[in-house]
């Protein structure tokens, strides 16, 4: 992924094989069993995401390695020998095929990431006038926030500021607790109300009735599955909690009762949802 653009075919097999590992533990699977959109899959946590990489954007963000390598790397025979053949800065020159293409569209971006310092005798001089300004045949060199001290490019920080970095209210009661990573993985699917419960899977057309099969009254979605039902009620009235208005979309903001300690309640409130 560091050394050449993955072609579309490649990125979408690896992205279908990832998703079938996901939703069915097996190498393919179909989208009635897909319980959230691979968009937000791939979002990172805090922003309500499962935080797993998108292949395209990761294999771009690598690739902007390639281009610090030609800028700076001065123990590579590759980019001594593109340097001889082309003007590395503008990106021409004798750099023919779809692999450089490649690295010229990524250009932009790694300029706008990286600043130049330019050697020279005495870079103050060019307040003064340009012309008086003597070069040196020292090399070029480039620094910005995402070089880090040995010289490589943090390519994953480039990955972070390049997806959605939008905050959301949930991520830190999913994901900021210690309960196993199974369980964090079913609060965030039930947190935006992706469960499989009846109701759901009567709407990918899996099942026929929505009846809750505990209580046979009403229709099973998430709210009546974890609040209403009454095997559900009589759980949470058994410790105490107050889930007269809950909904699973705004799950920590139960409230603790007395009886309950402080610290790992919403732990607690995992491991309850996840045995209901």
């Amino acid at each position: 992924m560091m050394a050449l653009e993955l072609p579309p075919g490649v990125v979408a097999a690896m992205t279908a094989r990832r998703r079938a590992y996901i939703w069915a533990g097996d190498e393919k699977t179909n989208d009635a069993a897909c319980m959230v959109a691979w968009d937000k899959v791939t979002t990172q946590k805090h922003c309500g995401g499962l935080g797993v990489r998108n292949i395209r954007m990761q294999n771009q963000c690598l690739l902007l390695k390639l281009l610090h390598r030609l800028h700076t790397a001065t123990n590579s025979s590759w980019a001594s020998w593109a340097r001889e053949h082309a003007d590395i800065p503008m990106m021409s020159g004798a750099l023919e095929g779809e692999h450089w293409t490649m690295l010229r569209e990524l250009l932009p971006m790694y300029q706008n990431l990286t600043v130049v310092n330019i050697a020279t005798e005495d870079l103050t001089k060019l307040e003064v006038a340009l012309s008086q300004i003597v070069l040196t045949t020292d090399p070029d060199t480039r620094h910005g926030p995402l070089i880090g001290a040995n010289n490589e490019l943090k390519t994953t920080s480039i990955y972070k500021l390049l997806v959605t970095n939008t905050p959301c209210p949930y991520a830190d009661f999913v994901w900021r607790n210690s309960t196993p990573p199974k369980v964090q993985f079913f609060i965030w699917l039930l947190s935006q109300d992706r469960i499989k419960s009846r109701a759901n899977l009567h709407t990918k057309k899996i099942v026929e009735d929505t009846t809750c099969e505990l209580c046979g009254q009403r229709a099973e979605d998430s709210d009546h599955l974890i609040f209403r039902c009454a095997t559900a009620r009589a759980l949470w009235a058994g410790l105490g909690i107050d889930t007269q208005n809950a909904h699973v979309d705004r799950l920590w903001e139960l409230q603790r009762p007395s009886t309950i300690p402080t610290q790992h309640f919403e732990s607690f409130i995992h491991l309850c949802c996840w045995q209901v």
